[in-house]
């Protein structure tokens, strides 16, 4: 006959046995989900204003875009409440004044206003106390992202997969003359002195002989395509990335006339190393990180939620079940 086992070795097989038969014969134990009730009217004003702020009625799919941010403004302040975090000094301060404004006696103290002020649903009903208790909530959701430091393997992957982020533009140093006046005008002064510079063979030097004055003057240091948009108009900014180097362009016109560009030379785009940035690419890194978390986060307490959306005509309650429902 075979000798026993292990005492250990019969304790776990009989440990898988219980467990077998209480996941066969018990229910289960987790909780159904809570309901969570948006009242028709804190999404009406909401699209009301937005639609009056954009000149056009919201879709159905922008409809759905406010809903959804509601609702998730909803469940955030519930799990806040049922975390106890509505114990945060802005909030108890906010409720406090709420209380003394509604003419509260001087003689009742803060703890006593405060309990009043939560007997009246103030927590769930009072905008900034929502605001606060939402952005508590959604911070303690990204809280996972923000504790482990991130190597030097994880930066560089999230510096190359995040290249255009910390890509430094392509630059440009030109200098320009410059023709005040119209479109016909200018244009035509603009194309017979470039002639003239072609005849001659000049070059750069000529941005120095008398023209319409620019108040950037004739010579710019290194700039973006943003930058000279800034100081140009787009249109010239964007020709002025694309030139030929050494050699006039044709005349370009912007806002104040028209300009004859030189290209001394163009840098870049080029991506620094992670050396120089490394700051940067970290801030970034842990904000994704706890982007994701929130995310996750989000998506987890949804499923601990039933969402609705109140008809305007219902006369189910605002405020729902009680923010300590969910197990």
């Amino acid at each position: 006959m075979r000798p026993p086992g292990p005492p250990l070795l019969h304790f776990l097989v009989m440990g898988a046995v219980l467990f077998g038969f209480e996941r066969i014969l018990l229910p289960s134990h987790s909780p159904p989900p809570v309901e969570v009730i948006l009242p028709a009217g804190r999404v009406e004003p909401l699209l009301d204003d937005w639609s009056k702020r954009v000149g056009r009625a919201a879709t159905p799919e922008e409809r759905a875009a406010f809903e959804e941010a509601l609702l998730d403004e909803e469940i955030l302040v519930r799990e806040a409440l049922r975390l106890g975090l509505e114990e945060d000094p802005v909030v108890q301060r906010r409720l406090i004044r709420n209380q003394r404004f509604l003419g509260a006696p001087a003689a009742r103290s803060d703890r006593e206003l405060l309990g009043e002020a939560r007997g009246l649903g103030m927590e769930t009903s009072d905008p900034v106390v929502r605001r606060r208790l939402a952005q508590r909530m959604e911070q303690r959701l990204r809280e996972p992202g923000l504790t482990a430091e991130p190597g030097e393997a994880e930066l560089e992957a999230h510096l190359r997969a995040k290249a255009d982020r910390f890509t430094n533009p392509a630059r440009v140093q030109i200098s320009q003359i410059f023709f005040r006046g119209g479109q016909d005008d200018g244009h035509r002064r603009a194309r017979a002195h470039r002639r003239q510079l072609l005849a001659r063979g000049a070059g750069a030097e000529a941005a120095r002989e008398p023209a319409d004055p620019f108040p950037t003057g004739a010579d710019l240091s290194e700039q973006s395509e943003a930058e000279l948009a800034k100081l140009f108009g787009p249109e010239l900014a964007r020709r002025a990335l694309a030139l030929a180097p050494r050699r006039w362009s044709e005349p370009i016109p912007s806002p104040y006339g028209m300009h004859l560009l030189w290209l001394h030379h163009r840098v870049g785009p080029e991506r620094p190393p992670l050396a120089s940035i490394r700051n940067r690419v970290r801030r970034s890194l842990l904000e994704a990180r706890a982007e994701r978390a929130f995310q996750q986060g989000l998506l987890a307490l949804r499923a601990r939620y039933r969402a609705a959306t109140q008809d305007a005509g219902s006369s189910r309650p605002e405020n729902g079940p009680s923010p300590g429902d969910p197990g």
